[in-house]
């Protein structure tokens, strides 16, 4: 796993101590499920108990002889259980024990991401920012970041640089972060089901793949969670920025509100888009303000006075049902 994106718990439940600790607790387990059944007697389940450990680097010197990790790990655990280890691993192949371990392990890595993933919805409930997706947030953040547009800015340390070339530059380091590894993320799905095709259903070319794309998933989407959380919360909002491109537009932005008012006065769609296109091509070609050429409008004017079409320059109009959506979408 690559240490500049793994976090706790990441970094202690995918590590090779956790690992065999619970090669372990599955092996022991399964002495006692024996137990019950009467094929081990309980005096020898309890001395196993008591004696079981391993040492790691132990059991790497025995792998580079057998160039097998179980086995390796099965004969220095047994160094020290002694003579009762036979009942170890008793009926048992490598994978049974191997899938039932990672299982766990999954388990325990799907409930940290999703705390995380919690954490990260509160997070977008305080700030009102609606997402689907770690890279789709990402990916707007920096559009919005974009000198031309400049409406957001990532948290900017004092001392940070953005550019080795550029002292003007504020990259959006983070959520170009989160994009590049998004991708990474989805790469491992091709992996994954490459791995459904096994000889005879069951060789272990899928071992080498899983011990890779398994441990770096889970930690890469926790690690996603958690550093786009940390995003939101230190975003800035250039509310200023959003109204100067809004008035960018010269008002077209509302033509649609205006065919809709010419609809209710009686025109038919048609006419009314046509008659509102012609007006907004204006406002581009002259460079007045769309308000300006609808009150010029001589063919509008016949349907809306000059209070009505004022009244339909109002971005609170585009709002009203901001609530009603963010509570849908985010619960």
């Amino acid at each position: 796993m690559i240490e500049r994106y793994t976090l706790p718990p990441f970094d202690k439940l995918w590590s090779l101590e956790n690992k065999y600790n619970v090669w372990l607790k599955v092996e022991l387990a399964f002495l006692e499920a024996r137990a019950e059944l009467g094929e081990v007697d309980r005096d020898t389940v309890e001395l196993i108990k008591e004696r079981a450990k391993f040492d790691i680097q132990e059991i790497a010197k025995i792998e580079r002889q057998v160039q097998h990790d179980v086995i390796a790990f099965l004969t220095n655990v047994a160094s020290y259980v002694g003579e009762p280890a036979k009942e170890l691993h008793y009926g048992l192949t490598s994978y049974d024990m191997v899938d039932t371990a990672l299982a766990i392990l999954m388990l325990e890595a799907g409930e940290a991401i999703r705390s995380a993933l919690e954490e990260l919805l509160e997070s977008l409930k305080k700030k009102a920012l609606m997402a689907t997706s770690l890279e789709k947030i990402a990916t707007e953040l920096r559009q919005l970041q974009r000198t031309e547009i400049h409406e957001v800015e990532e948290l900017f340390g004092t001392r940070q640089k953005g550019s080795s070339a550029m002292p003007h530059k504020k990259n959006p380091i983070l959520s170009e972060r989160m994009c590049g590894l998004a991708r990474i993320v989805r790469s491992h799905i091709m992996a994954a089901l490459q791995n459904m095709v096994l000889w005879n259903e069951r060789d272990i070319s899928n071992s080498c793949v899983e011990r890779i794309i398994l441990p770096e998933s889970t930690t890469l989407v926790y690690y996603m969670l958690k550093k786009t959380k940390d995003n939101i919360d230190n975003l800035r909002i250039l509310r200023d920025n959003m109204e100067r491109n809004l008035e960018l537009t010269k008002g077209v932005i509302f033509s649609e509100a205006v065919m809709l008012a010419l609809i209710k006065k009686g025109l038919t769609r048609q006419s009314a888009y046509d008659m509102v296109q012609r007006a907004a091509f204006r406002s581009y070609e002259t460079g007045k303000h769309f308000k300006h050429v609808l009150m010029e409008d001589t063919n509008i004017r016949e349907y809306l006075d000059e209070n009505e079409i004022d009244s339909l320059f109002d971005l609170q109009h585009y709002f009203r049902h901001i609530d009603a959506i963010y509570k849908k979408v985010l619960g």
